[in-house]
């Protein structure tokens, strides 16, 4: 980076200090930072939205645990591979966005994020189904695409506001019967897995909401999929659904 490109990247970051405590957003995308700039931190308290997107942070740093009044953070595109035990500090936060980072594992503090709705942790290095999520009950969107799952575990149940799971594009081969007692999921998108017509669960299909099952990419021989206990109910929640578009 050029002499010009960092004093002015020097300007941005300081006119964003200064703003920062009288609007509550922290826009600093692309600026090549590993950290948060001090002037940010010491405003902590007053800030509701961050974007750290496009930076260079191998951990979202401590000084996070500062920003208690905060909504909303991103930080996709980072290289992430650690989140500190801090972020459990964020009691206020509705919206996490971590996608494209290489984050295998969550801090357990992670179960503490109960103002939670929407969670993106899509092209990441996941190849277990972080438990820590099961214990946000007010999550309604959850993005895990794009990542090495092999399984859906048990206790999915817990998530009662779930509304839409995005499971697309990872090495999905069993799902835990107990999505289909979760409340609230209308959709689950299963795209581009390797589950087969046996692996659906016979609870997703008959008993629960889900009106909009996505199983497109998978090795699902869809004629013994329609044979299926409990197909008939399915989709006459989808036509259901379907017609109301209309």
């Amino acid at each position: 980076m050029g002499h010009g490109s960092s004093r002015q990247r020097e300007q941005q970051i300081l006119q964003t200090v200064e703003r920062s405590s009288s609007t509550g957003v922290v826009p600093l995308v692309k600026m090549n930072l590993e950290s948060i700039p001090p002037g940010i931190v010491s405003n902590g308290e007053k800030i509701k939205s961050m974007d750290l997107s496009q930076n260079k942070f191998p951990c979202i740093p401590p000084s996070i645990k500062g920003f208690t009044s905060l909504k909303l953070l991103k930080a996709h595109d980072n290289k992430t591979r650690l989140l500190p035990q801090e972020m459990g500090d964020l009691s206020k936060l509705e919206t996490l966005e971590l996608s494209h980072n290489l984050l295998h594992i969550l801090p357990p503090s992670f179960n503490q994020l109960l103002a939670l709705k929407v969670l993106d942790l899509s092209h990441n290095k996941l190849e277990v189904f972080p438990a820590e999520i099961l214990s946000l009950s007010k999550l309604n969107t959850l993005n895990v695409s794009g990542n090495s799952l092999k399984s859906l575990p048990s206790g999915m149940e817990a998530l009662e506001a779930l509304i839409e799971l995005n499971a697309n594009d990872n090495a999905i081969v069993k799902i835990d019967a107990s999505l289909g007692s979760a409340p609230a999921l209308v959709t689950l998108r299963l795209e581009r897995n390797q589950l087969r017509e046996d692996d659906i669960p016979v609870e997703i299909l008959q008993s629960s909401k889900v009106s909009h099952l996505q199983l497109e990419g998978n090795p699902i021989d869809m004629k013994k999929l329609q044979g299926k206990a409990g197909y008939d109910q399915y989709l006459e929640r989808y036509t259901a659904t379907e017609r109301k578009k209309d």
